[in-house]
């Protein structure tokens, strides 16, 4: 097996979730092709049984009683989901909801486990509808005629509620509760100052909800809210992002992590005593969720880090035990080989702080090349995760700059914005400061420097290859915005909710004229580096007509343009033969011209 191949043979484990009772744990990972659902005990470490097989899963949760786990698949990445049931053996599987052409957002479960809930857009728009169905009947109720973008994502302890959603960009949104019962809609939180609100906790009594927000502040922040006085209050405010909250099943212990510099820091308070607990023995690295199960206080922790493709660990606070639940490593490859970043920050050209990961191969006869990472969103951040790619790259004497552009999660509210609307091109001139960066510090060769993105991040390897042509020996764009008036007119109905406030209202002369410009599609003229184009054609977030029209541009103008489409690929690539292609391909076209 080729080194590549290793690599990508490490298969993180996802989304954990505790059976009720906290005897299992069912989580989400990749068994050789996609990603399917797996069950474990979570008392003590024990090879985990697959239980689904198919098209890539999504979301995971038990019902009430702890026989079945739902779950989402859609078709080859198309994102319309349909609803299912596995039970905890395996052995049945039954459909919630089939799917149709809607987009479908999961609310969960009742606390009695008799329904769900979900969001879906009423057909040719962006406005989204609240349904409730019934398990046992399979009837399906609108509970809720919204506008907009509008989710549920926490039911009331006592069933008769719903919380809401109401997105008011990619990075704000409004809190809003359903009286279920009434049909009434009562908006809690809605900040004069657009802000995010996330991770409800409902204490069991039903009087409030704990919750991560940064409302009236730069960084996210842990508060509470009280149902019955509607009163908002801080618990914790550091000069750094709360991520998280999550309240025990018993109300005794309140669990958050922090953004430390792209690391997570996890706290856990004993809220009868006040003790705060440290768990020492969890790597250093990102916690990507955190999650109670319903019914005991047990604690299911996924962490990633450069040294660990993404696992599960369990902690029973009573007793004080932490296990690692899940081993994503099934290669003989060594993980002292995957490199730590270095957290690197620099001024950019008008003095704004920016901040990337830097990692170095650890020998080079020479300086190495660099490859210059810029993730999607753009309300992302790159962080100190594993990545197999680039960990690949690494091993192969590259060097990996991970940049945090303005616009980038993880530094605050304000740093967050400072690339919205008609400030997006402030965020293309980062690029050209991180090189700057780089050629100062001297530990890269800076004749030999390339871009590689996904998504948002595709967008911006174009645009630095038109506005800084000198700069860079080639590029690599992953299902990457060419065009965007293009990109924004055919786009999911989620995106279309949120993307006024992030690009500007299309319609608008003065933004409409700003985003032609933007637009690396009106400017190919200035692209002289290669360029290697990759897509799912089934990508609905960034249509793959996004690729065409740049590939096909450039070719026309007998530029040095490589195209691979993947016809049974979305937005993400998602099966392991096509990530081998894609990667593969990347690694040979950046050798080839680094």
């Amino acid at each position: 097996m080729e080194l590549l191949e290793q690599y990508l043979n490490i298969y993180p484990a996802m989304l954990p979730r505790l059976s009720p009772d906290g005897s299992k744990l069912a989580f989400i990972k990749n068994d050789d092709q996609t990603s399917q659902i797996w069950i474990t005990p979570a008392n003590e470490f024990s090879e985990p049984k697959q239980l689904t097989s198919g098209e890539s899963l999504t979301i995971l949760d038990w019902t009430a009683n702890g026989e079945f786990i739902a779950f989402a698949a859609d078709l080859e990445g198309n994102e319309r989901q349909g609803y299912y049931l596995v039970s905890s053996d395996g052995h049945t599987k039954k459909t919630l909801l089939p799917p149709n052409d809607s987009y479908r957002i999961w609310g969960g479960f009742s606390p009695d486990g008799k329904l769900f809930s979900f969001a879906a857009n009423r057909a040719g728009t962006y406005n989204f509808s609240i349904y409730v169905q019934e398990i046992e009947t399979g009837e399906t109720k609108e509970v809720h005629h919204g506008n907009g973008g509008l989710y549920p994502v926490s039911w009331h302890p006592n069933g008769n509620g719903l919380l809401l959603l109401r997105i008011i960009a990619a990075d704000a949104n409004e809190v809003v509760y359903l009286d279920l019962e009434s049909g009434e809609v009562e908006t809690l939180l809605a900040p004069v100052e657009p802000s995010y609100h996330n991770f409800f906790s409902w204490k069991q009594d039903g009087s409030g909800f704990f919750l991560a927000t940064n409302q009236d502040r730069d960084f996210g922040g842990l508060a509470f809210f009280d149902l019955l006085k509607k009163e908002f209050s801080w618990r914790q405010t550091p000069e750094r992002d709360v991520e998280n909250a999550a309240l025990s099943p018993t109300d005794k212990y309140l669990t958050w992590f922090e953004n430390d510099g792209g690391y997570s820091k996890l706290l856990i308070e004993n809220l009868e005593s006040g003790e705060m607990i440290s768990l020492e023995n969890l790597p250093k690295g990102v916690i990507y969720e955190i999650r109670w199960a319903k019914g005991v206080d047990k604690l299911a922790i996924e962490v990633s880090s450069p040294q660990v493709a993404g696992d599960i660990w369990i902690y029973a606070p009573d007793s004080d035990k932490l296990f690692r639940a899940t081993v994503s490593e099934k290669t003989k490859l060594e993980n002292n080989d995957f490199i730590f970043p270095e957290i690197v920050s620099f001024p950019a050209y008008d003095s704004e702080p920016i901040y990337g990961l830097f990692y170095l191969p650890r020998k080079t006869e020479t300086l190495p090349p660099v490859i210059i990472h810029l993730h999607g969103g753009p309300t992302m951040q790159a962080r100190p995760k594993f990545d197999a790619f680039h960990q690949y790259l690494i091993k192969s004497g590259f060097a990996i700059f991970d940049l945090n552009y303005r616009g980038s999660t993880g530094y605050g509210k304000r740093f967050m914005r400072l690339d919205n609307q008609l400030l997006r091109k402030n965020a293309v001139n980062d690029i050209a400061s991180a090189v700057e960066y780089l050629a100062e510090k001297g530990r890269v060769d800076k004749s030999k420097i390339a871009l590689l993105g996904e998504s948002y991040g595709g967008f911006m390897v174009l645009a630095g290859l038109v506005n800084f042509p000198e700069l860079f020996v080639c590029g690599v764009d992953i299902v990457g915005v060419a065009n965007w008036l293009t990109a924004l007119e055919n786009t999911t109905p989620q995106l279309m909710a949120s993307d006024a406030a992030e690009y500007g209202d299309r319609n608008d002369d003065e933004i409409r004229a700003f985003l032609y410009d933007l637009s690396p599609i009106n400017h190919i003229e200035k692209i002289r580096s290669p360029l290697l184009v990759i897509h799912g054609e089934n990508d609905p977030r960034v249509p793959v007509t996004e690729a065409r029209q740049i590939a096909e541009s450039l070719a026309a103008e007998k530029k040095d343009v490589e195209l691979l489409i993947l016809s049974d690929e979305g937005h993400g690539i998602r099966l392991l033969k096509n990530r081998l292609l894609i990667y593969r391909r990347a690694a040979e076209f950046l050798t080839k011209h680094l």
